[in-house]
């Protein structure tokens, strides 16, 4: 990890000509051990522009895998299979089958072992329930920080899915 961070701060300290620490003790590395640090830690940065209230919604934050996932489902017509998957049933599970499969990004579900051919990062742990888990880590309410308002409808619903 140290020669992945240390190139930026020489960089930036060598072009404002001065000695001191550009990240400071606020930025370190953590490992990450188990499946709930590694889910907390993507909801973490799925959250950053909502936290820092630059986006009001998960699904429209710039630049965050949720917008790039939500996107490709769009795009690709697939939108109907992701709402499916907010039930986390194994029939809504294969409904949306192979939905990352085209994406650039790792899939948040490994479907190897239903014969999926790209590896993800968890097994069972659907994309539907990330973004569960994203709107209601969204939706805690933090001194100082920007959470989604509870006058919102739900991430489902938000993205056209009916109440029923």
């Amino acid at each position: 990890m140290k020669c992945l961070k240390e190139p930026l701060p020489r960089l930036v300290n060598r072009k404002e000509k001065t000695p001191e620490a550009f990240f400071e003790s606020r930025f370190k590395s953590s490992a990450i051990l188990d499946k709930e640090s590694l889910l907390a830690t993507f909801a973490y940065i799925d959250l950053n522009q909502l936290v820092a209230g630059i986006a009001s919604t998960p699904e429209t934050s710039q630049h965050t895998s949720v917008k790039q996932r939500v996107d490709h489902a769009q795009g690709g017509g697939r939108m109907a299979d992701l709402q499916q998957a907010e039930q986390g049933s194994v029939a809504a599970s294969r409904r949306a089958e192979s939905l990352e499969d085209e994406l650039w990004l790792c899939p948040i579900e490994d479907r190897r072992r239903l014969e999926g051919e790209r590896e993800g990062m968890l097994e069972d742990f659907f994309w539907g329930s990330y973004l569960l888990l994203v709107e209601y880590t969204g939706r805690m309410f933090r001194d100082g920080k920007a959470t989604i308002t509870s006058e919102l409808s739900g991430i489902f619903e938000r993205l056209g899915s009916s109440a029923a």
